[in-house]
């Protein structure tokens, strides 16, 4: 590439994304913004980490895990941290990466659990571009303009939509079935909210449908356990 091109290609750059000045000082916003969220321990990533900000960009977070502690080699490991240790394993790895393995087999299980345990849920906020139009009344109706669902039921409410826009009647019905069976898993501890969402979705699968006697049973069940905090009863308010 000549230096006529060099410079075009950084024109076009800056007409996207901004000149150098904007880009460094968007990648600066980022490091105060975590250095001012740092009881969460928290470090923005990803493309907007990097000042680029691109419309369709997503927000990419990393989050510090003191469970766990890495060592460049078994011998630097300290056996009375109580914390599970990782060994960098450099072979065969490109510059700058490293892989990670466990120094004791006997942390498969913690991890294991910590997998199980450690699921978080989607977060959307008014200006996301991605949220379905279906929920988009959640965002509005919620005064903070963010919305929070359990992943597993969101995920079938997904491929529901997907299925009935394309007018897939049998496949709607499947992850209809797949969301009515989350629903009736267990009403309390770790999976409340889980149920709500499924029962939030299921409800507006079913009028989607045209089945307005279930899409009403089901904004009344959510309406009961949801402290106020979903748009269950809004919804019904509507019927």
């Amino acid at each position: 590439m000549d230096k006529k091109q060099s410079l075009n290609f950084y024109k076009f750059l800056c007409q996207k994304i901004g000149s150098e000045v904007v880009v460094k000082t968007r990648r600066i916003h980022s490091i105060i913004s975590d250095i001012g969220a740092a009881e969460q321990k928290r470090i923005t990533s990803g493309s907007n980490g990097e000042g680029l900000n691109f419309k369709s960009s997503d927000i990419d977070y990393m989050f510090l895990d003191r469970s766990f502690k890495v060592y460049e080699s078994e011998r630097n490991v300290v056996p009375q941290d109580l914390s599970i240790p990782f060994i960098m394993d450099t072979e065969d790895t490109q510059p700058c990466f490293t892989r990670l393995r466990l120094f004791d087999d006997k942390f498969y299980r913690i991890i294991n659990v910590l997998k199980t345990l450690t699921v978080q849920n989607i977060i959307f906020d008014w200006q996301s571009f991605v949220i379905p139009p279906e929920l988009q009344l959640d965002v509005t109706w919620n005064g903070n303009g963010v919305v929070s669902y359990a992943p597993v039921p969101f995920a079938y409410f997904l491929k529901f939509l997907c299925h009935y826009h394309l007018h897939e009647e049998s496949l709607c019905k499947h992850w209809l079935r797949k969301l009515m069976t989350s629903v009736r898993r267990c009403k309390w501890g770790i999976r409340l909210f889980s149920t709500l969402h499924s029962k939030i979705f299921a409800g507006i699968a079913y009028q989607m449908l045209g089945e307005v006697d279930k899409a009403r049973f089901m904004f009344v069940e959510a309406s009961i356990s949801d402290f106020n905090v979903s748009s269950a009863r809004y919804r019904l308010s509507n019927f």
